[in-house]
């Protein structure tokens, strides 16, 4: 059978945000290097656009070319607030595919077809904001670590996020972009088994800060602290998040 474009099927078009962090290339390039290496290791298998945010560094910096040598990928350089969200609401409002999908520089990947598993999940519920990882810490909430909506409803949402502290009211406080998506629409967090609702999503087996958290379709540090937790530590995370 061909492949969807042979066959004549409209795919969305999608475009992938990852920020490389600049600013200090000792603590961040390699995670650029973990985030491309998975990148090609395990396949999105899904046609799209990856765009690399060049964030907050030296104009001059080129600590990202040998990075994604090799990797198809369009560079735009972000100069504004010193966060990812603020780069991520910033390539949102120039954006002009159907799905923007943000990850923060702290991505990885362990299984191929994560954005497959995504775009299934969006084309079959429709319009929403779509993550991989969900934490009811200060307030239910999708992790911004790596989130999907359309970039018309990003730009919709009425604030301006400009500072660290801002990310944090946009991940879980009184600025929550979740919070706000609820509101218009429906928040859904997508894993290997299934995809749930916001309210629903800490109750499958092995996402995010639960058991080997095999059932989630990125990663990113905090994935990483909580698989080399102690089981005591272990616990105290989940009962954070939510269990």
């Amino acid at each position: 059978m061909g492949s969807n474009k042979e066959l004549g099927i409209i795919e969305m078009k999608v475009e992938l945000v990852y920020l490389h962090i600049s600013r200090d290339p000792s603590t961040y390039v390699p995670y650029s290097k973990r985030f491309a290496s998975t990148y090609v290791g395990f396949p999105g298998d899904y046609e799209h656009e990856l765009v690399v945010m060049l964030c907050n560094g030296n104009p001059n910096d080129k600590s990202h070319v040998p990075v994604f040598s090799g990797i198809p990928c369009r560079f735009e350089l972000y100069s504004g607030g010193a966060n990812d969200i603020s780069a991520q609401q910033h390539m949102a409002r120039l954006s002009k595919a159907d799905i923007i999908v943000c990850m923060s520089s702290l991505v990885h990947f362990r299984r191929r077809g994560w954005l497959k598993r995504l775009v299934e999940e969006i084309e079959k519920n429709g319009e929403g904001l779509y993550g991989a990882m969900s934490s009811y810490e200060n307030s239910p909430h999708i992790r911004t670590c790596f989130y999907a909506c359309n970039p018309e409803s990003f730009r919709a949402y009425p604030h301006s996020i400009e500072t660290r502290d801002d990310s944090f009211r946009f991940e879980s406080k009184d600025l929550s972009f979740s919070t706000w998506f609820s509101n218009r629409s429906k928040c859904m967090i997508v894993c290997w088994d299934g995809c749930y609702l916001l309210s629903e999503s800490r109750a499958p087996k092995n996402v995010f800060r639960k058991g080997d958290q095999s059932n989630c379709i990125a990663f990113d540090r905090h994935t990483d602290i909580y698989e080399n937790s102690s089981p005591s530590d272990k616990l105290a995370q989940e009962q954070r998040t939510g269990y």
